[in-house]
């Protein structure tokens, strides 16, 4: 349990911190959010992460078109997963996993795993951006990064 208590903190920093303002790209940017977005910049350009600059893009066509289906995917992450993530944090935490948290815990396992397939298949072909290209380094960095949020929800 305290691995999986890791993991939704983890995800929880992660989804306030990197999630939020790329769906917010575009819609609302508040001033106070520009240190999210310099510390999403950085990423971007260590990871070269395709579909997190897709999504972040301030051109419309290539942040709602073509990065429509991952956006869609964050969304659900910050509108479903999210209270997931306080909710079983909170009862794996206090050792108060009863059968209807497992039942949640399950249903939010196999939602995460079912979009982090379409994911990890777009980083495993998908150049960084158009006229460029994502290095071997990258890629394997990305594919390590993300993997686990495969593995963990699958054992949940």
């Amino acid at each position: 349990d305290l691995v999986h208590f890791g993991f939704f903190a983890s995800h929880l920093a992660a989804t306030l911190l990197m999630d939020v303002p790329v769906l917010l790209t575009g819609i609302f940017e508040p001033s106070w959010a520009s240190p999210l977005r310099s510390m999403l910049n950085q990423y971007l350009e260590i990871s070269g992460d395709p579909l997190m600059s897709r999504a972040a893009s301030s051109d419309v066509q290539v942040r709602d078109v073509e990065a429509g289906w991952f956006r869609a995917f964050l969304a659900c992450e910050v509108g479903l997963q999210l209270p997931v993530f306080v909710y079983g944090g909170w009862r794996l935490w206090t050792d108060t996993v009863d059968e209807p948290t497992e039942t949640v815990l399950t249903v939010y396992g196999v939602h995460a795993a079912t979009t982090l397939v379409p994911v990890l298949h777009a980083i495993w072909t998908l150049p960084a951006a158009p006229g460029s290209s994502i290095s071997r380094m990258q890629r394997a960095g990305l594919m390590a990064l993300y993997l686990p949020y495969l593995i963990v929800p699958v054992h949940m």
